[in-house]
């Protein structure tokens, strides 16, 4: 890894996102916006497929993916901004380890996701997200997401 950041740290990349202040403060502005679009629209999927709001169809709910994508797509490429701007302090720091892990859970989830019960749920629609597959998978990207913003938090603070 300390090749890796020694490399990071020699790129243009690097040399445009440390140049100014306000590129860093802008960088996380959009990650902030990225996650609020992330969240706001993942929590509203996995809420309703663990059973809240059970007036509301699940397609329409379903609608809000395209969203969190964004949020998401936002958030790795502020991330990874972040990350070229100073990889000696994230490489080594024990919550950016940890979130990365999670993050790495969150992907294999969403796979999950997409392979198993979204293809359950476009078969058989709201019966679909009864089944405890789709509940497992709801309950286990809250926690994950958690887990991450909470160690995103905690990266400044760790050594």
């Amino acid at each position: 890894m300390n090749n890796l950041a020694l490399w990071m740290e020699q790129t243009f990349i690097h040399k445009m996102v440390v140049s100014a202040g306000w590129i860093w403060a802008t960088l996380e502005a959009f990650h902030f916006i990225g996650l609020t679009l992330l969240l706001g629209s993942l929590i509203l999927v996995d809420l309703r497929i663990l059973g809240y709001s059970k007036e509301t169809p699940i397609k329409p709910i379903h609608a809000f993916i395209p969203v969190t994508i964004a949020g998401f797509a936002i958030n790795l490429t502020t991330g990874v901004l972040f990350l070229f701007g100073e990889p000696m302090r994230y490489f080594p720091n024990a919550a950016f380890q940890w979130k990365m892990l999670f993050v790495f859970l969150v992907g294999l989830n969403v796979l999950y996701f997409k392979l198993r019960v979204y293809p359950e749920i476009e078969a058989k629609g709201e019966a679909a997200i009864l089944g405890i597959d789709a509940k497992i998978v709801a309950g286990a990207s809250l926690v994950f997401w958690i887990a991450v913003i909470i160690l995103g938090r905690l990266i400044p603070y760790v050594e």
